[in-house]
């Protein structure tokens, strides 16, 4: 039993616990500089045409969904600060943008690309989509609003590690006392064996 349990919280299976949640974690991450990415080229396109887009909204709503297509975006959407909506990709359907809050409006006009998360619906993980604001700078007053979703076998995946992850961290915490109490035990047996004998 000793054994066992000094192979289960071996520094190999420790350290292969903690790189499955460090690999779910940069898979986040490279998602979310994907996103910055994408927008940033998609606004860039935008802008380059934004005096024809301007004068023909309907140009603009399909050039949103080709962006949106070309990008494998889940939506995008034109809005004002107000959260006014502009144009949208033919895919857009959630209102989320209604909920940006006005230091991500802020940082947009500061020039920078805002990551903005959505909550998972399990209790592991920290997002299961990724947004993005920014600034669009020859549309007056107008920002890119963009949403991409996580893959669902892969949210699969990374819900699992993480959720294996803490339910090692839970067995190493009540290591000592699983520990304590197999002492206890295997003394229990011994005095037992010694008496009977």
């Amino acid at each position: 039993m000793q054994l066992a349990l000094e192979t289960l919280f071996s520094a190999p299976i420790s350290t292969a616990v903690q790189e499955s949640v460090a690999v779910a974690e940069a898979y986040v991450g490279e998602y979310r500089k994907t996103i910055q990415a994408d927008v940033l080229r998609m606004a860039a396109d935008l802008n380059h045409d934004a005096a024809r887009l301007m004068s023909d909204p309907a140009w603009l709503n399909q050039a949103l969904n080709l962006e949106t297509q070309a990008r494998a975006l889940s939506e995008a959407v034109l809005i004002d600060r107000f959260g006014h909506v502009l144009a949208r990709s033919g895919l857009a359907f959630a209102p989320d943008f209604e909920k940006i809050p006005t230091s991500a409006f802020e940082k947009a006009d500061a020039g920078d690309v805002v990551i903005l998360t959505q909550p998972g619906e399990n209790r592991f993980l920290a997002e299961d989509r990724v947004r993005a604001l920014v600034r669009l700078d020859n549309f007056i007053g107008d920002y890119l609003y963009v949403d991409r979703s996580l893959e669902p076998e892969v949210l699969s995946h990374l819900a699992r590690a993480q959720e294996a992850a803490q339910g090692y961290r839970d067995l190493e915490s009540k290591r000592s006392s699983t520990e304590i109490n197999f002492a206890v035990v295997f003394f229990g047996i011994s005095l037992l064996l010694l008496l009977s004998s």
